[in-house]
């Protein structure tokens, strides 16, 4: 985050929520100081974003990995059923080995919902999710899935303006 301000001793924190034009301004205030209060509390030069804080650095990656869904067309039965496995990945992070079921779960839905001669890079990108051990991008992207599937749905809702 250095390169943005001269000063190295700065640090940005910001908090972002998504809400409609006609959604109270006071309310949204509200809520966008409770984003950057929790990003501030995870740490320096954090992002809150979705109610999910992420290091300014994550972020190209996330929003890669977020439009490779968007515009291969990413299934919306296949996207909703990632924010399920990434629930999953949180509470295996958290100590309980349960969370693993992620995997083939992943496995059934990613052949079951993603055609792999239609949409070549979503199948290969979820494919790397099944690697174990993940891998160091892998793991990034389980620790953020949430939020990349979050935003590839409000994408396919309706938010392309």
């Amino acid at each position: 985050m250095g390169r943005y301000v001269a000063n190295p001793c700065l640090h940005i924190s910001a908090g972002l929520i998504l809400v409609k034009d006609s959604y109270p301004l006071a309310r949204a205030s509200r809520q966008v100081e409770e984003a950057l209060d929790k990003a501030k509390k995870s740490g320096r030069d954090r992002l809150c974003l979705l109610g999910n804080v992420l290091e300014w650095g994550n972020l190209p990656s996330i929003l890669a990995d977020n439009q490779l869904l968007v515009k291969e067309g990413g299934p919306s039965a296949f996207l909703y059923r990632l924010l399920a496995y990434a629930g999953m990945w949180q509470r295996y992070r958290d100590g309980d080995n349960l969370g693993l079921r992620y995997q083939p779960l992943l496995s059934y839905s990613l052949t079951r919902n993603v055609n792999q001669e239609k949409q070549p890079r979503i199948y290969k990108w979820a494919k790397a999710l099944l690697e174990w051990p993940l891998p160091a991008p892998a793991c990034q992207t389980m620790d953020h899935l949430g939020l990349i599937s979050s935003l590839a749905i409000f994408w396919q809702r309706g938010g392309k303006e």
